[in-house]
């Protein structure tokens, strides 16, 4: 009989049918469809994880694991969760096990919380619909403001440039003033010059306010 630690570490590279059939032979502790799926997101099992999106008999969070497919930055695992129709800004997940007003945290925002994200995956994610006006849970931040910290400019500008593209509202995020706090003149040149900031628009130029 297989114990729950190996059929997780089938989860991660086994194909489906294997790991169903290891997982009917654990009877003690078996794990759920919720932790196979988990598993095979985050170690990059996409066969596994689309057999079980589609045919599992209890709760699977695709909001969850969309935020898990996020965070590694995968565009198969991510279209593959998208493809049975969810919102890609988790705005409901009818199949999910949290209320549909907990939106956990945005797709930009999770990829952004990892150093070097590629400018092509963040215009990806935009292209299928990820709000450019996005607002963290909690902490109330703009995703405009997580872009300007992603590290340098060579990193941090190209994402910038594609949010205010596909429509970043550069003086609801408080963007300038942001920019201002930390002393970043040539940011906030280019918000000023190119992406239409309002120096009048009223604010709190602290750091740790955005």
């Amino acid at each position: 009989m297989a114990t729950r630690s190996e059929v997780l570490e089938a989860c991660t590279d086994q194909p489906a049918e294997a790991v169903l059939a290891l997982a009917q032979t654990c009877t003690a502790d078996r794990p759920t469809e919720m932790q196979m799926a988990y598993q095979a997101v985050k170690h990059g099992n996409v066969a596994l994880l689309r057999w079980l999106l589609h045919n599992a008999t209890t709760p699977v969070s695709r909001g969850i694991l969309l935020l898990e497919a996020a965070s590694a930055r995968s565009q198969p695992y991510m279209q593959a969760i998208l493809d049975l129709g969810l919102d890609i800004n988790l705005a409901n997940d009818p199949t999910g096990l949290r209320p549909s007003t907990d939106r956990v945290s945005g797709v930009l925002h999770q990829v952004l919380r990892s150093p070097n994200c590629p400018a092509d995956f963040f215009a990806w994610l935009l292209e299928r619909g990820a709000d450019p006006n996005a607002v963290e849970t909690g902490a109330q931040r703009h995703i405009l403001i997580y872009a300007m910290t992603h590290g340098d400019d060579d990193t941090a500008m190209p994402i910038v440039k594609l949010l205010i593209a596909y429509g970043a509202d550069v003086n609801r995020a408080k963007a300038l003033h942001y920019v201002a706090s930390v002393n970043d003149i040539k940011k906030a040149r280019f918000l000023v010059e190119e992406a239409g900031a309002n120096v009048d628009k009223p604010g709190v130029p602290e750091k740790d306010f955005y």
